[in-house]
């Protein structure tokens, strides 16, 4: 969705920042939390990255948190940090639809032992959700917690709490919305995906 646009993303991602932010505080925070905006020389597949770490955090991860910490109901948390196998840029990093090939089981058969005992959990406590059972522990508003499947040590286990890093994840995001919002955050990546 990003690639035609990938020259000049950054300059791009900066003008737009200052068009629809208008804390100075917050628009320097994220250039530095984002590590965009400085041009220093970073090659346009590092930039890229940047970028896409915050659509992810802004498009994915702040509205995860948001509706499972406001769900009136049982809410149950997953991250799912499975490192991609297949050769090409992004293999070693846990990236986007992934997940999908683990849920599905279709390519176990060129996964490692490990990554599919990982999908063959993530598949049945899936499972298990859909049909009215409890897969994991839930996610509170006041401790956070969630399912995480991924590379190492953290595969399978349940982590207690609401710090991004103990998730594999950036807290970035929210950090950000101590002097902005999630709202105006999110009216930003829109804007920059529109062109505006």
């Amino acid at each position: 969705m990003l690639h035609d646009r990938q020259a000049g993303i950054e300059d791009t991602f900066v003008a737009t920042m200052n068009r629809h932010l208008k804390d100075e505080k917050t628009k320097q925070r994220l250039l530095k939390e984002y590590d965009v905006g400085n041009n220093s020389g970073k090659s346009q597949d590092v930039v890229m990255d940047n970028v896409l770490h915050f659509a992810h955090d802004i498009g994915f991860y702040a509205p995860l948190v948001s509706i499972a910490s406001g769900f009136p109901g049982k809410s149950y948390v997953f991250h799912f940090n499975e490192p991609n196998p297949w050769k090409g840029r992004y293999q070693g990093v846990a990236s986007h639809i992934l997940d999908a090939a683990f849920l599905y089981q279709n390519y176990n058969k060129f996964l490692d032992e490990a990554q599919r005992s990982s999908a063959e959990a993530f598949g049945k406590h899936f499972i298990k959700y859909v049909a009215g059972g409890v897969p994991f522990p839930e996610y509170s508003a006041e401790n956070g917690g969630a399912m995480v499947y991924g590379a190492d040590g953290e595969r399978q286990k349940f982590v207690t709490g609401k710090n991004g890093e103990d998730l594999k994840r950036r807290s970035s995001i929210f950090k950000l919305a101590e002097t902005s919002s999630l709202e105006e955050l999110s009216t930003l990546w829109g804007s920059f995906m529109s062109g505006q």
